[in-house]
């Protein structure tokens, strides 16, 4: 107990996934078994939804200049190479207590009686198992950043930091940056879509939370469906392939 006290790191790895549990319990566990007359399939609950309330669908652009966008982008690689451990770590952190989330909805709602058909099994698992698949890609990208790499950036400044590296090593730092940023993205994503399906799945019988529910499930709308699914698999490929540094390879070769 003294050790959990003071030391951060252990505190981090029990409170992480203790979290995510308490939360899937709440989310997933509070809800009673849906009744013999709730809709039983995803698409029959959605249609409830898309009837109860309005989706309104708007697009914005933003342009910028290249060499803005290229002398920014440097930066904030030079600054993220001297704290990596730690936004890692950090990262780490997060995605654990997502997962943790995830694998206790999926368990409360089999021990619930909420997997009324195999869509809904699906539209759960699914989300869980790439938050798994996110935490192994996150280990490549913590082999990948290494201590004098970190020192390199740390005693350099901007300049001097990105001319010491090989034009491997410069295409491999940026795609790192790049790749850890979608496999945040791929994270939030795939947690609000585990979130409309949890929400969606508790509203299929009136309760007292069913308002809190209708305000979850129309806030994570946008993240639901098979668009979002599309989106994750092209953007964790992507993360992938940046994080790895095959691409960085590709390039340079």
């Amino acid at each position: 107990m003294l050790e959990i006290f003071s030391n951060s790191v252990l505190q981090s790895f029990l409170f992480s996934p203790l979290m995510g549990v308490v939360f899937g319990a709440l989310f997933a566990g509070l809800s009673a078994r849906p009744s013999a007359a709730a809709t039983i399939t995803v698409v029959e609950t959605r249609r409830v939804f898309i009837e109860r309330t309005r989706v309104n669908r708007r697009s914005q652009s933003d342009g910028g200049e290249v060499f803005g966008v290229a002398i920014l982008m440097a930066f904030v690689v030079w600054k993220y190479l001297q704290f990596a451990p730690e936004v890692l770590a950090y990262i780490q952190m997060a995605l654990i207590s997502m997962t943790a989330f995830g694998l206790t909805c999926f368990f409360m709602s089999a021990i619930k009686g909420h997997f009324t058909s195999s869509d809904w099994f699906v539209r759960v698992a699914v989300p869980t198992a790439i938050l798994v698949l996110c935490l192994m890609v996150l280990a490549i990208a913590k082999q990948k950043i290494t201590p004098d790499l970190v020192a390199l950036a740390q005693n350099n400044h901007i300049t001097k930091f990105f001319t010491s590296l090989t034009q491997y090593g410069r295409y491999l730092v940026i795609s790192h940056v790049l790749g850890v940023c979608l496999l945040v993205l791929v994270a939030i994503i795939n947690t609000l879509n585990l979130l409309h399906y949890l929400s969606l799945m508790n509203q299929r019988n009136y309760s007292s939370t069913s308002n809190v529910w209708f305000f979850l499930t129309r806030i994570t709308f946008r993240f639901s469906g098979k668009g979002a699914y599309i989106v994750t698999a092209l953007f964790f490929t992507l993360s992938f392939l940046l994080v790895s540094g095959k691409i960085a390879l590709w390039i340079t070769q």
